[in-house]
């Protein structure tokens, strides 16, 4: 495992799942997982936005998450 990764494991429908791998087909990411931390960045960035938050460093995403649990 890569430094300042962690490993996640959840369902997806077959939909997502193949709409996934459809855009790693296209070439639009590396792979699986590139297009999956590109889809959570960017749901955290429109959940900030909804919050009027400022961007926040990953130092303080990652303490706020292990607070969180």
């Amino acid at each position: 495992m890569r430094e300042g990764y962690y490993p996640v494991s959840f369902l997806l429908t077959a939909e997502q799942y193949e709409g996934l791998w459809r855009l790693v087909d296209e070439g639009r990411y590396k792979n699986l997982s590139d297009a999956l931390r590109a889809a959570v960045d960017a749901f955290l960035e429109r959940e900030r936005r909804k919050r009027g938050g400022k961007k926040r460093s990953e130092k303080n995403v990652r303490r706020e998450m292990s607070e969180m649990w």
